[in-house]
């Protein structure tokens, strides 16, 4: 991980995000292909309705209930972005993110955390609000040194207790790691996400490793 090019990065999305647009587009959330595709899918639904309405002429409520829907389904979806935004500009911040060492084998029934090399999903640590990459070192070595030091059955242990905990919003590191005030856990690929309190987690678009 070089912590300067992350810096830049972090800097360069900082800006990037500070209007609703940039916010939508980076972090492809509630977009406008988004709405288009919703709409297309809610347009072929219409499109059955108004057969139906053709073929059953004493059924025209129907279309007016259709169009309505397509409407609201539009709606919503900008209302969601407007007020996910609004809460980032509020309480959220853009984290630095790096590997544990765990992995999330969604496959498996049920779903379970392992630890070591191999396909998954892995549990990143996501930087506190206002800890610049050079600072995220210490809290990420503190993790990868304490995993180290810990038996395999231990491990194990530890990361049913971190999926038990629910992995679908990101949760409070020191709750199972020392070390790591104010830092989360989540499950993501990207060096940098957007962090929107209580634990939504929002990957950056154009920042994938090795890019």
């Amino acid at each position: 991980m070089d912590a300067g090019e992350l810096a830049q990065r972090s800097s360069t999305a900082v800006r990037s995000l500070n209007t609703l647009r940039g916010f939508r587009r980076h972090t492809g959330k509630v977009t406008g292909l988004t709405v288009v595709l919703g709409a297309f899918g809610l347009t072929g639904l219409l499109g059955g309705v108004v057969e139906l309405v053709r073929d059953r002429p004493d059924l025209p409520g129907f279309a007016g209930a259709g169009v309505l829907l397509l409407g609201a389904a539009i709606a919503v979806h900008l209302l969601r972005g407007r007020r996910l935004y609004a809460a980032y500009r509020r309480d959220g911040w853009i984290a630095v993110q790096a590997p544990t060492g765990f992995l999330l084998d969604a496959e498996a029934s049920p779903s379970r955390l392992r630890y070591g090399p191999g396909a998954g999903e892995p549990l990143m640590l996501i930087a506190a609000a206002n800890l610049q990459p050079a600072e995220f070192v210490k809290p990420l070595t503190a993790v990868r040194r304490y995993l180290e030091g810990l038996t395999e059955l231990e491990r194990d242990r530890l990361g049913e207790r971190i999926r038990r905990a629910g992995l679908s919003r990101a949760l409070p590191a020191d709750e199972f790691f020392p070390g790591t005030t104010g830092c989360l856990l989540g499950v993501g690929t990207t060096d940098l996400v957007v962090v929107v309190p209580p634990g939504r987690l929002l990957p950056v678009r154009q920042q994938k490793r090795g890019r």
